[in-house]
């Protein structure tokens, strides 16, 4: 907890070092290493090869949380590396049909843009929606340009 206020804080070196610190009193701790996922991956995008790791760490922790398997193929991505297809097939496998948002995340990542953009107007009709992080979601960047997620998704937030 002391590492996500001090995230909130954005004190990023502090929260770091209480994640490494959770993650070393507990190395079973789930928590603890996603939270330290997504420090780097928002904060210390020039580190991105530091969450390889700490993913696979994940995933043999907890195997059917098809977040893991999507993040760590969108690293892979974002590194300009090449996706490793089976981790897409796992997050297809473990994430649930309905969930579109997160079905939006993978296909972007995949590059099948046409059932990224099916996937977000479905979720862009669902309450919990979230249009500001959207723009932001870096598992999104790779179809932000194209005229239909501005369409979909409404104007970029100020």
């Amino acid at each position: 907890n002391l590492g996500i206020l001090l995230n909130d804080l954005k004190r990023f070196d502090e929260a770091e070092a209480n994640y490494r610190k959770a993650i070393e009193l507990n190395p079973q701790d789930a928590t603890a290493y996603y939270n330290l996922v997504r420090l780097i991956k928002f904060n210390f995008t020039d580190r991105l090869q530091d969450a390889l790791p700490l993913l696979r760490k994940l995933v043999e922790i907890d195997p059917e949380n098809f977040d893991h398997y999507l993040a760590i193929a969108s690293v892979h991505k974002e590194l300009g590396s090449p996706v490793i297809s089976e981790y897409l097939e796992k997050a297809n496998q473990f994430m649930p049909e309905d969930d579109w948002y997160n079905r939006v995340c993978l296909e972007s990542v995949r590059d099948n843009y046409d059932l990224a953009f099916k996937n977000l107007q479905k979720a862009a009709q669902k309450e919990e929606f979230d249009p500001k992080w959207a723009w932001e979601d870096p598992d999104l960047k790779w179809i932000r340009n194209d005229p239909r997620f501005a369409e979909i998704v409404g104007p970029k937030p100020e």
